[in-house]
C-alpha cells in the first residue's frame, strides 16, 4: 500500500481488507451516533449500523490508505 502512489493496483486480498476495516469502523460510529441523536430501537440502530458499515467500507475500498489519514484529527 503506498500513500499517494496511484500506479499500483491493490490486489482482491488488499480490497477485502480495507471494505472489511471501513466496515468495521463505519458500522460502529453510524451505531453509536444513531444510539446517542436519534431512537434507540434494535431495528433501526440495526439498519444504522448497516448503512454506516456500507459507506464505511465502500470508502475505504476506494480512498485506501488516503481515506485512513484523513482520519487521523479523529485520534
Amino acid at each position: 500500500m503506498a500513500l499517494g502512489n496511484d500506479g499500483v493496483e491493490p490486489g482482491r486480498y488488499e480490497l477485502r481488507l480495507r471494505f472489511g476495516c471501513g466496515f468495521v469502523l463505519g458500522a460502529t460510529v453510524g451505531a453509536s451516533n444513531w444510539v446517542s441523536f436519534m431512537d434507540f430501537s434494535w431495528l433501526s440502530t440495526v439498519l444504522a449500523a448497516l448503512g454506516g458499515g456500507l459507506v464505511g467500507g465502500t470508502l475505504a475500498r476506494h480512498w485506501g490508505d488516503r481515506f485512513w489519514a484523513s482520519l487521523r484529527w479523529w485520534t
